[in-house]
């Protein structure tokens, strides 16, 4: 079980994995070469993309049993059980929480240096 988040050409991909169900949204919003501030939230029900501070892609009734697993993962790039030609990236930095930002708080981190 987990979360991941990774990139392959324009298309941005993010996952959660639970004990019996695999939940995933991508968008393809991406433009190469060009810093992009990506935010991937999840409140136990809901999984939710965002790119530039504007919800690109959500997927609700996300089971909550990843949370209370000790084995969880997290993966940013490719997944260690994935072996395709995903795309590189630069990262500018990571920031993680223990609870769900708003999007007036995720466009304020995006705008200000944290």
């Amino acid at each position: 079980t987990g979360v991941s988040i990774w990139q392959r050409g324009p298309t941005l991909y993010a996952a959660v994995q639970t004990l019996d169900t695999r939940y995933e949204i991508a968008t393809d919003g991406l433009t190469l070469d060009e810093w992009t501030h990506v935010v991937l939230l999840w409140d136990g029900s809901t999984l939710t993309l965002l790119e530039n501070g504007n919800v690109e892609a959500s997927v609700s009734s996300v089971s909550s049993s990843v949370e209370d697993d000790d084995n969880s993962e997290i993966y940013l790039g490719q997944p260690n059980h994935m072996r395709t030609g995903n795309g590189r990236f630069d990262m500018d930095s990571l920031a993680l929480y223990d609870y769900v930002l708003s999007q007036d708080n995720i466009v304020y981190l995006m705008n200000n240096e944290v």
